[in-house]
């Protein structure tokens, strides 16, 4: 018995004399930021459309933030007359975002946009919705304050183009 004393004696004093664990990262401090999404389409480099799409959000959250805007445009998926079956396309804007950090005067920040919309059927003879489509997705570095072009496409069919801007504000 007096072996398992002295055994129990030389740990408790080895546990003792351990190192203490390090101390816990202090959490990184939270800053806000209004986030404002301009999407712009362009004609022979003037801008023809723009749409604004406001949201505040911060560094230090772990949730990815969005924005939605749009609708439901019904078309007929088959059958005639009284047999007609429909179904619905969304259109509009998506846009996702995440991961935000910041990098000297800049927030570093992952973007996922998806523009979507119906192309004009004036001169088609078709009748399901012929629907334009953009989508990007990056990691991205925003000068503050300054509206930046984060993402730009051509589009294929037209001497048309489509840019997502941003523009990142401090919130104090």
């Amino acid at each position: 018995m007096t072996k398992w004393i002295a055994l129990l004696l030389f740990a408790s004093t080895c546990w003792a004399q351990a190192p203490a664990a390090a101390p816990a990262k202090p959490a990184e401090p939270k800053a806000f930021y209004q986030l404002t999404f301009v999407v712009r389409e362009m004609q022979d480099d003037r801008v023809v459309n723009a749409r604004s799409y406001y949201a505040t959000s911060g560094t230090g959250f772990r949730d990815p933030s969005f924005i939605r805007a749009g609708e439901k445009v019904p078309y007929v998926s088959s059958g005639e007359g009284p047999t007609t079956q429909w179904q619905q396309i969304d259109v509009g804007v998506i846009i996702d975002y995440d991961s935000f950090e910041i990098v000297g005067e800049k927030l570093s920040l992952r973007v996922s946009a998806s523009i979507d919309s119906l192309a004009s059927q004036a001169e088609k003879n078709v009748r399901q919705p012929i629907i334009r489509t953009n989508r990007w997705k990056s990691t991205v570095l925003v000068p503050l304050r300054q509206p930046t072009v984060i993402f730009s496409s051509d589009d294929p069919f037209s001497t048309q183009k489509m840019q997502l801007q941003l523009t990142v504000t401090p919130l104090r």
